[in-house]
């Protein structure tokens, strides 16, 4: 900062704590201190109030209501996610439109496994502890992953049969290929 005189003049400011640290890169990067609760409370997941879960991991943008696509072949559920917009899928009002929601690839998927869990594979907000319904899982209708036979597509054909994808099972965290035509289920993700 210049003084009157010509001179520079230079501030030094010294914080000390996480609490007052996470603050000031939230304001520095923009962040209002409401949209980072998340990250002071030390959670993974948060829930977004819009019908949407955020991972604070991969940056990722889950539908919250795990089930609201329920089954389908891989391309009609290619095609539903495509169409998946605010005001579509109760409970959704995130302001989203056609074309931002897409059928995640095997790699988004995986990333939410927690091996250490099962029936379903999934952790709660904190990423440290089991999923659950209720307080402290921000994702609804999770326990739909209640079998061997609960899974998940994902938007990644198989590399040599392409008329197979890639397909996650979040009750024992199984990852393997089903056929297109299969009826699996659908959970939407956005960046």
């Amino acid at each position: 900062m210049k003084t009157g005189a010509g001179h520079e003049r230079s501030y030094h400011f010294r914080f000390t704590g996480t609490r007052v640290s996470v603050l000031l890169v939230a304001l520095l990067l923009g962040l209002s201190a409401h949209a980072d609760e998340a990250l002071l409370a030390g959670k993974r997941f948060r829930d977004m109030g819009d019908g949407t879960v955020t991972d604070r991991e991969t940056g990722l943008v889950w539908l919250r209501q795990v089930d609201a696509l329920g089954t389908n072949a891989w391309a009609e559920a290619t095609a539903t996610c495509g169409r998946l917009a605010a005001e579509t899928v109760e409970g959704l009002s995130d302001g989203s439109t056609a074309g931002d929601w897409r059928l995640p690839n095997i790699r988004e998927l995986q990333s939410l496994i927690a091996y250490q869990f099962y029936n379903p594979t999934l952790s709660d907000d904190t990423g440290t502890g089991h999923w659950t319904t209720g307080a402290g899982s921000s994702f609804i209708n999770a326990n739909i992953f209640n079998s061997l036979t609960s899974w998940c597509w994902s938007s990644s054909s198989h590399p040599i049969n392409t008329s197979q994808a890639w397909v996650v099972n979040f009750y024992d965290a199984q990852v393997s290929y089903g056929p297109k035509v299969g009826l699996y289920y659908v959970w939407p993700v956005r960046n």
